[in-house]
């Protein structure tokens, strides 16, 4: 008992203890949170650092010499050293600033809590730059930033060329000059970011450019345009950097691997991966090998000076101005993602990622002529378009040529294009003969895509771009086509339906043609479409076959295939197959004193009077019916049929549905015997009812 006792008073305090020094290891005085902070570097200081572990001459892929790469080896590792050990330092300064109290903090000086900050500045040039307005397509300007032109920039070379990325700018506002809104976000920007697909050119700033779809560009085939535009929709800065590393991650791609890329590598294998199919040729010489790296933002002797520098955000080492360093952590980084960018499945333009840049005229629609002048509606499919919120005009100059060479006008036309199911139209005039040029421009609104920026004045002018871009483009398209008034078409204007045909009562079974008639006789495409509202009803083929296939009702629409708006409708009713004739039976109005006439109607339809005397009807069987008696001197009578008296209702009628052969009589006397049906028959009637019972009871024994 005294031995378990003891033990747990030991564990107890051992516990206690424990908690003590834990407590104690996280307070920090004023004092030594002060001191942790004059030790630490900021993140500028441990860039700046980096010009202080030096080395000399180049060391690239191919380099032999042991004491220059010794040289650069050494270099890297000191200062790689030396940044994860102020990485460190200022992980145990930030915990031991942020145990004091709040009160403590007030005590130190706020430029050594600063040197806690996360975030760099970058050299990013907030300023006015000059721009030169464009109220064409060639809208977009590569900004002529003084001493350079590069907005992001990769530390890694390939053949002396630097992995970078530049700025376009909408200049089509009409200003004169532009100021950038900041660091580059996606969507919110004032500019628009591109990579190089052209390393032979270089760029130069000042150029305007258009946008036009990828596979436009003439540099490569439809089947690169796809790659190019899986590489750029799958990296920065169309999605960004958090999102493309997920994106490698649910590739398969190794987690570590991916969390080690930063920025450089993002655009350098983008860029690689881009040249890979925009160069063709020279990729397959030169391979996806990235092989040195390069100081770019304080080396004032490098080519230009960017705009927005991200380099400066990365912890790499560089040797010095103008040299250049191999790093095989480096190369198999850029080119492992170089590689996958360059195997991803090929993506086609979706149809509002299009720009317009062809457009045809589908159809000519002859409308009337007056002494050789046609009027007449064109008909115009773009390749792309069609959003409502494009703001487009279609110009439409018909002309011919004179024989000294000179061009006669004959008419200019212009108007606001509007867009149904696809078609534009536009009314002109012409004559036979003449040639009419059709364009469309004006703005157009595009949905998030890759796209090529091309150099207003060609290949040689200045490099050609690729790039991310969406929203409002100025594009430009043009078609010339010959009008000869032979080939135009005319256009239905009716369809005409005999009028026995615009409503039909079919049997099940029952098959019929349609004869409807196109209106004019002269159109150029008569062809009609029809088409049934109930299948289970009718059915009907593509030439006006019309089949009953059951019993209701159903509606045949005949639609003119060459302008659907004109259209006619029939109602076709079919009756079961299995209808047949009613069978029919005689009535016969006896001959009885006083009464003058009945007054009859058959299923409640217009009455008719059958005037003394007996009469007979032969009624279908099941035919209700209606009769009134009319007593000349207003006597007294009784309504029989067959023998049998029946009461008249409230207005003196009585109903009769027909099962059969009937006597019917209205008698004021009441002794006098009454014949039966059969009875009141002549000869030739009870001759036909004969024939009529001996058939029927041939078919009994058939049913």
């Amino acid at each position: 008992m005294k031995k378990t006792v003891c033990f747990f008073v030991s564990l107890l305090f051992l516990l206690v203890t424990g908690l003590s020094c834990a407590y104690a290891a996280d307070e920090f005085t004023v004092s030594q949170v002060e001191e942790m902070l004059q030790n630490i570097d900021t993140l500028q200081q441990m860039q700046d650092k980096r010009s202080k572990y030096t080395a000399s001459g180049h060391y690239d892929i191919n380099t032999t010499n042991t004491t220059t790469i010794s040289k650069h080896n050494s270099a890297r590792t000191g200062y790689e050293a030396y940044v994860a050990d102020m990485f460190e330092k200022r992980a145990e300064a930030q915990k031991a600033y942020d145990a004091l109290s709040d009160e403590e903090k007030a005590q130190l000086d706020s430029s050594l809590v600063a040197k806690l900050s996360d975030e760099l500045p970058t050299s990013y040039l907030i300023k006015e730059y000059a721009v030169t307005p464009a109220n064409n397509e060639y809208s977009y300007e590569a900004i002529d930033a003084e001493s350079g032109y590069a907005y992001e920039v990769g530390n890694y070379m390939i053949s002396g060329s630097i992995p970078q990325s530049f700025i376009l700018v909408d200049t089509s506002d009409g200003a004169t000059s532009w100021t950038p809104s900041g660091e580059y976000i996606y969507g919110e920007s004032n500019y628009i970011v591109t990579y190089c697909c052209d390393k032979e050119t270089g760029l130069e700033y000042g150029t305007h450019y258009k946008q036009v779809n990828l596979e436009d560009s003439g540099y490569f085939d439809e089947a690169e345009a796809q790659s190019i535009r899986a590489i750029i929709e799958s990296s920065y800065p169309f999605v960004t950097m958090d999102e493309m590393k997920e994106k490698l991650k649910s590739s398969g791609m190794d987690g570590d691997l991916v969390d080690s890329l930063n920025r450089a590598d993002l655009i350098s294998a983008v860029q690689m991966a881009v040249w890979s199919y925009a160069n063709v040729n020279d990729a397959a010489a030169e391979g996806l090998e990235y092989f040195a790296s390069i100081d770019i933002p304080r080396n004032t002797g490098i080519y230009f000076t960017p705009l927005h520098d991200y380099t400066n955000e990365m912890w790499e080492w560089y040797p010095g101005k103008r040299t250049r360093t191999f790093d095989t952590r480096v190369q198999y980084r850029v080119n492992t993602l170089a590689e996958y960018l360059c195997n991803l499945e090929p993506v086609t333009p979706s149809h509002d990622q299009i720009v317009i840049s062809e457009l045809e005229v589908v159809k000519t629609e002859l409308i009337d002529e007056d002494d050789g002048l046609y009027h007449i509606t064109m008909y115009i499919a773009l390749n792309g378009g069609g959003n409502e919120e494009d703001e487009l005009k279609i110009h439409a100059t018909s002309y011919s040529q004179n024989e000294d060479g000179t061009v006669s006008v004959t008419e200019r036309s212009e108007c606001r294009a509007e867009c149904i199911d696809g078609i534009y139209t536009i009314t002109t005039h012409a004559k036979d003969g003449d040639m009419i040029e059709i364009t469309v421009d004006g703005k157009q609104k595009l949905s998030k895509g890759a796209y090529f920026y091309d150099p207003e004045g060609g290949r040689e002018k200045s490099q050609s771009l690729v790039g991310m871009s969406e929203g409002v483009t100025s594009v430009s398209a043009t078609k010339n086509t010959y009008f000869i008034a032979e080939l135009a078409n005319i256009p239905v204007q009716d369809i005409e339906i005999p009028e026995a045909e615009k409503e039909l009562k079919l049997k099940s079974g029952e098959t019929v043609q349609l004869a409807v008639t196109v209106k004019p006789e002269n159109a150029t495409n008569k062809e009609i479409i029809f088409s049934t509202s109930d299948t289970s009803v009718a059915s009907v083929d593509e030439k006006g076959n019309i089949v009953a296939v059951g019993e209701g009702t159903a509606v045949i629409t005949v639609i003119s295939a060459d302008k659907p708006s004109v259209k006619k409708e029939i109602t076709i009713t079919v009756a079961p197959e299995n209808t047949k004739p009613a069978t029919k039976h005689y009535i016969v109005f006896g001959k009885t004193e006083k009464i003058g006439w009945y007054s009859v109607s058959l299923d409640g339809g217009e009455s008719f009077q059958i005037v003394f005397g007996n009469s007979n009807l032969e009624v279908a069987e099941g035919t209700e019916l209606i009769i009134r008696a009319n007593d000349v001197f207003g006597d007294p009578f009784t309504f029989y049929i067959n023998g049998k008296a029946v009461k008249t209702d409230e207005n003196g009628y009585v109903r009769v549905t027909v099962d059969g052969y009937m006597l019917i009589g209205a008698l004021g006397i009441p002794d006098i015997e009454i014949p039966d049906a059969e009875e009141s028959l002549n000869l030739f009637q009870r001759i036909i009812k004969a024939f009529r019972d001996f058939f029927a009871w041939i078919a009994s024994w058939f049913k």
